[in-house]
């Protein structure tokens, strides 16, 4: 995992100790809280990755410095305007557990039952527009048969997905129509989804 500078068109590889000074200037740490934020917020990273991969998700394993990196770059430019992502809140929603007991957590029926209306919540937030103008995504939000939250998170980024690349293909995407994670601008363009694969069984 490497970091860049962009100056006046020229990237910059970062050093490991310029990238923890921005982490620590954002966040107003001390060299102490550092280490005790990046590992709390690395057990919480990887508690969520647990969960998402025992829902059969494929999961990448996401660098913890990187994530910290680009959202304290977020703060330093934002300042009190500054909003954490979606992925970001959905991150530190998770609790900072060990690794092992994350892996452990993610398997118990009682924990994942505790952690499916915040999880369905959370997806909904980010995906409220959509659903909202989307009969599709509509659909999709609705289906009985779609049982697990992470499932129907994958459905609809999919979904959103194919929307986004028949916007393109089209040549009628706009600036606001990106999509990042989760989110989508309304947009009442449809395309054929195959909901079955997402369902239980």
């Amino acid at each position: 995992m490497a970091l860049y500078r962009i100056r006046k068109g020229e990237a910059t590889k970062l050093k490991p100790r310029e990238i923890k000074s921005t982490i620590m200037k954002a966040n107003n740490w001390t060299a102490e809280e550092y280490k005790k934020k990046y590992d709390i917020f690395k057990n919480k990273l990887r508690a969520y990755e647990s969960y998402r991969s025992a829902h059969g998700y494929k999961v990448d394993q996401q660098s913890v410095v990187e994530l910290l990196y680009k959202q304290a770059q977020s703060k330093l430019k934002y300042g009190e305007d500054y909003k954490p992502s979606k992925q970001m809140e959905r991150i530190e929603s998770f609790s900072a557990l060990s690794i092992t007991k994350g892996r452990k957590a993610a398997q118990s029926e009682a924990y994942n039952k505790r952690r499916a209306p915040l999880y369905n919540e959370q997806t909904y937030q980010a995906f409220e527009d959509f659903i909202a103008k989307n009969p599709k995504a509509k659909a999709i939000w609705n289906d009985p048969n779609i049982t697990d939250p992470v499932k129907r998170e994958k459905a609809l980024i999919d979904y959103a997905n194919l929307v986004k690349a028949k916007i393109d293909a089209e040549g009628k995407a706009h600036q606001n129509e990106t999509i990042q994670y989760g989110e989508v601008s309304g947009s009442d363009v449809e395309v054929d989804f195959d909901m079955s694969e997402y369902y239980e069984g």
